[in-house]
């Protein structure tokens, strides 16, 4: 009876492990995916400008150690609202806003999970890195790159690798 009962323990196990195996095995990778993200108008915006203040505060000179944070409504093309970007950076070289270099992390908190983002903003250019996600997008890996569009619209291309 010992013995029935170790080789029933046994062939039940093998069931279970194959079953996971096989379950496991034919998962599918989801492969590279790119789609486009609007960023519209209309989010919120504040800055904190640490010492040493700016003396022009419509344009002013960033320094170290300024911040700012914003949010903004994400659309897809037909212009349908799909989430938020929330984004918080920091100055890490001071001067104009042309000059100046910021590191970013931010989140695209979107219907069906979120993508997190490490962008570099050297004034208007932005090296965006995806870093993970949730959701849809657990272990999301790959990059945006952003284009200006027309009434202070943003086209973000999200390109996802596999």
């Amino acid at each position: 009876m010992k013995r029935i009962a170790t080789v029933a323990t046994a062939a039940v196990a093998a069931t279970v492990i194959a079953g996971v195996l096989t379950t496991s095995g034919a998962a599918q990778v989801p492969g590279e995916r790119t789609f486009k993200i609007i960023e519209g108008s209309g989010g919120t915006f504040n800055f904190v400008d640490n010492a040493p203040r700016a003396k022009n505060p419509r344009n002013p000179r960033f320094s170290p150690g300024d911040s700012f944070v914003f949010t903004t409504p994400l659309f897809n093309e037909a212009n349908q609202r799909i989430g938020t970007l929330h984004a918080y950076c920091a100055v890490t070289r001071g001067g104009n806003f042309s000059r100046a270099s910021s590191q970013c992390n931010g989140t695209y908190s979107l219907r069906d999970g979120t993508l997190a983002a490490n962008a570099l903003l050297k004034g208007e250019n932005a090296n965006i890195a995806i870093v993970g996600g949730t959701g849809a997008y657990e272990g999301a890996r790959g990059s945006i790159t952003d284009r200006d569009l027309p009434r202070g619209r943003t086209e973000d291309t999200v390109h996802l690798l596999p």
